[in-house]
């Protein structure tokens, strides 16, 4: 047998295996997880990163491939981005559930309207604790994020008492359109990631990724102007999960930016009971000034402090003063106010 036909017949042979194998459902080799995850007019194609992904060394398109934040170019900013994309290795592509309920509790006493107040110091609300910046701030913010440390509910606090925590963009000053991904820590809803973009969706709850209370969490919520088009991204950084899509059509109010401790209302219109958080630990919190590449904290941009008072002006919740680099502060649990539950 000549040398061209044995090399013939080896080239039959091994076509004919692969075809035995794909007709066998046999995959020859191992893919990478995608699903196809949706949340009203969010869609997009979840990939999740390959165990080889190296961020720090991926092109623009790979980083927005694998639902990672945009990478910044400011010194400071790029080394914080740089500890928290190597540590995102498990991408969760399972679909945020709506919740409706919960979306209606927590915005039915959003503060609206807000005057710029440029030499503001501080200010008062029945549902929010922490800190804003923005007041009007020159163009405003793309861009806002931030650590916390996932609180841990103290006893006795029971069903009907409630504490969520969120980074978002908007809601404060001049119209109510808010983009914003937090945790929801409290013993009424238990302990889980969520997103929202309010007013035009629910609250979406994260179902794929289960945090403990401690554990380090970043969020991030980015807007790209030019296309409408709102990014949200939340990452258990303890353990490596998080969760990350787009959501079309939907800008929200540039002129603030807030980190914030919050206790939501009842269906009926009244305050809840605030949970037992003990004291929220915000750290790495920035903001981008929009159409530029520059991240500052929030002492940056004419900050204002936001303390949570109970229908009868006693203080419930407040943040504490702002270290030296304007990134870092305390946001502190007072009492629970008078509330009802549900």
């Amino acid at each position: 047998m000549s040398k061209f036909v044995r090399r013939f017949l080896a080239c039959l042979f091994a076509c004919a295996l692969l075809l035995a194998l794909a007709s066998a459902g046999i995959r020859t080799a191992p893919q990478a997880h995608a699903a196809t995850t949706s949340a009203s007019t969010a869609t997009s194609t979840c990939v999740a990163p390959p165990a080889n992904f190296n961020p720090l060394t991926a092109t623009k398109s790979e980083i927005a491939l694998y639902g990672l934040p945009p990478k910044p170019t400011e010194k400071k900013s790029l080394q914080s981005w740089e500890q928290i994309v190597t540590t995102a290795k498990h991408r969760d592509c399972a679909a945020s559930v709506a919740r409706p309920d919960l979306s209606s509790r927590l915005h039915a006493s959003m503060p609206r309207s807000h005057s710029v107040t440029p030499n503001f110091s501080n200010s008062s609300w029945y549902t929010w604790s922490g800190y804003a910046t923005g007041w009007g701030y020159g163009s405003g913010f793309d861009e806002a994020r931030g650590n916390w440390y996932l609180p841990c509910v103290s006893a006795p606090d029971a069903y009907g008492y409630h504490s969520i925590t969120w980074v978002g963009l908007g809601g404060w000053y001049n119209n109510e359109y808010l983009l914003q991904a937090g945790t929801i820590n409290d013993p009424t809803w238990g302990l889980s990631l969520w997103w929202e973009a309010w007013p035009s969706n629910k609250i979406q709850v994260i179902s794929g990724i289960y945090p403990r209370c401690g554990d380090d969490i970043f969020s991030d919520v980015w807007v790209n102007y030019s296309t409408s088009t709102s990014y949200y991204y939340v990452e258990d950084y303890t353990t490596g999960a998080y969760y990350s899509n787009h959501y079309n059509n939907f800008v929200p109010d540039r002129q603030s930016a807030e980190w914030i401790d919050e206790r939501p209302t009842c269906a009926d219109g009244n305050y809840t009971p605030l949970a037992n958080f003990g004291s929220t630990y915000f750290f790495h919190s920035t903001a981008e000034v929009t159409g530029t590449s520059t991240y500052g904290s929030i002492s940056s941009y004419r900050p204002g402090s936001i303390k949570m008072t109970a229908s009868n002006g006693a203080v419930i919740a407040a943040p504490g003063g702002l270290d030296s680099t304007g990134e870092i502060f305390r946001d502190y649990w007072y009492g629970t106010g008078s509330g009802e539950l549900c």
